[in-house]
């Protein structure tokens, strides 16, 4: 390994400050005074009133906290637009609201925002017009729904009365609707529908369902994110709603589906197995892809695709392994270019390693990650992007560094171990390491390090410290923690030849 210069530290420097005798001049005092404790209160003051909205965000706190209507004012989890006098946030309704409530406190909310929410010069009439976005922006949550209170009456009542005749309609479970500019318009809606047929048919209506409201919003359908066959559907309906809707029918009848998305331009199935992918295939074919440019991907308990990749490359690899190598596999992901395996344990992680090298199927494939993680192994390696024992690199090196990656991790005091030469390398322990087990460390990292990799033991009840990864590190390699709680490491490193 080659040592990589990091430039010149330079020399210390050492410097004296005199104060200049004489007399004080004005300048002196304006300087005292603007640095005192008055000014600095005033400053405070001033900075206080813009980031709470120059006093909206007060007075709306005011005017709504005590109405018997509010069950909760959230006036942090959206913009509240400091230094423009506007205020932003979710305001919880009673559930048992009947419309003549729900409308009067969207006539307050509006009085308010007529009041307040216009910019200087304008009018909410004005706004109206324009589509200026209004600087009061809330949004209320009732019973499953959520909609923005939009500052023009006539847009804001033809949303209301949608919402109205959807809270009546028994396939609908909930919804939720957004809007850019608070003024004028409804910009998205999200239906939550009770099953996959009434997914179907409330999307194939949305444009009748909202067409009150002059500007029909994005739409999204979907059944509830725990049902066992999700179903989400979005876009404007036509053709590709129909087709959507045949193939769904023809492939839940023929394999065990866990979710099917479309729009006009994909359909992503996810099989309940791997195993019916051919069979699923085929039924696409016939009744998904007509040639207009649609794509149809699909996903499986085992593999998940990054959004527009196809995973041909991967399930090509997936193919070509020993059976007992993808005994072993619990989930892979890919986006065509890399491609990231869960392993159910340490063997396991070095059986696919070396089956990856030994494949031939993996040419066009970029880096392969490996992972084994505690519990459930997940599509991104490890739970929670925190896998013990992790791997990183190009087919053909990976057996050499499984072998590291284990060892290490087959040490008492070591809870973690992710190796990725070419970028970083990181050690994590939950004893306490000594400086024989800092050294050992070391021997074995500096061997599949490449020069300017980072490389870092997290120790934290001994001390934490990173180096960058050279020949021999010298003081430009080191950072502080390292010249001082890895010195141990630091000397092995510089031993190893």
């Amino acid at each position: 390994m080659a040592a990589v210069p990091r430039g010149n530290r330079g020399g210390n420097v050492s410097l004296a400050i005199h104060p200049r005798r004489g007399r004080r001049s004005a300048r002196f005092w304006l300087r005292a005074w603007l640095g005192g404790p008055l000014f600095c209160g005033l400053l405070l003051t001033v900075l206080s009133g813009c980031m709470t909205g120059d006093g909206t965000h007060a007075a709306f706190t005011r005017e709504f906290a005590g109405d018997p209507a509010v069950v909760d004012l959230d006036l942090s989890s959206a913009d509240n637009m400091p230094f423009t006098g506007g205020v932003g946030g979710e305001v919880t309704l009673r559930s048992d609201l009947d419309d003549a409530e729900l409308r009067t406190v969207v006539d307050r909310v509006r009085e308010f925002g007529a009041e307040h929410g216009a910019v200087d010069g304008t009018t909410a009439a004005d706004q109206a017009v324009s589509g200026e976005p209004s600087r009061v922006r809330i949004t209320l949550l009732l019973d499953g729904w959520r909609f923005p209170v939009l500052m023009d009456a006539q847009a804001g009542d033809a949303l209301l009365g949608v919402v109205a005749e959807l809270r009546g309609d028994a396939r609908v479970e909930a919804g939720s609707f957004s809007s850019q500019n608070f003024t004028n318009a409804a910009s998205s809606a999200r239906l939550e529908a009770a099953d996959s047929g009434a997914a179907f048919a409330l999307l194939g209506e949305s444009p009748e369902l909202f067409a009150t409201l002059g500007r029909v919003p994005e739409v999204t359908v979907a059944t509830a994110p725990s049902a066992a066959e999700r179903v989400v559907l979005t876009g404007v309906p036509g053709p590709w709603l129909e087709r959507a809707g045949a193939g769904y029918a023809a492939l839940r009848a023929a394999v065990p589906l866990t979710a099917f998305e479309a729009d006009p331009s994909a359909v992503t199935v996810t099989l309940a197995s791997e195993a019916d992918l051919e069979r699923a295939e085929g039924l696409a074919r016939a009744t998904l892809q007509h040639g207009d440019g649609g794509s149809v991907y699909f996903q499986s308990d085992l593999v998940t695709l990054f959004p527009g990749a196809t995973g041909g490359a991967a399930r090509t690899l997936l193919a070509a392994l020993p059976a007992d190598a993808r005994a072993g596999i619990e989930s892979l992901w890919t986006d065509d270019r890399a491609l990231q395996i869960g392993a159910a344990d340490a063997q396991r992680l070095a059986d696919i390693a070396a089956a990856v090298d030994g494949s031939a199927a993996t040419d066009g494939l970029g880096p392969v990650t490996i992972a084994d993680g505690l519990g459930p192994v997940t599509i991104r390696v490890g739970p929670a992007a925190e896998p013990m024992l992790a791997i990183q690199g190009d087919p053909g090196a990976l057996t050499e560094q499984a072998a590291t990656a284990i060892a290490l991790g087959e040490r008492g005091e070591v809870a973690r171990v992710v190796l990725s030469p070419g970028f970083s390398i990181e050690i994590v322990t939950s004893g306490t390491p000594n400086d024989a087990d800092l050294a050992a460390y070391a021997r074995q990292l500096k061997a599949l390090a490449e020069p300017g990799d980072r490389v870092c033991v997290d120790a934290a009840q001994r001390g934490s410290f990173c180096v960058t990864a050279a020949e021999q590190l010298t003081s430009a390699e080191l950072t502080e923690r390292a010249a001082r709680d890895g010195r141990p490491f630091v000397d092995a490193w510089n031993a190893r030849p």
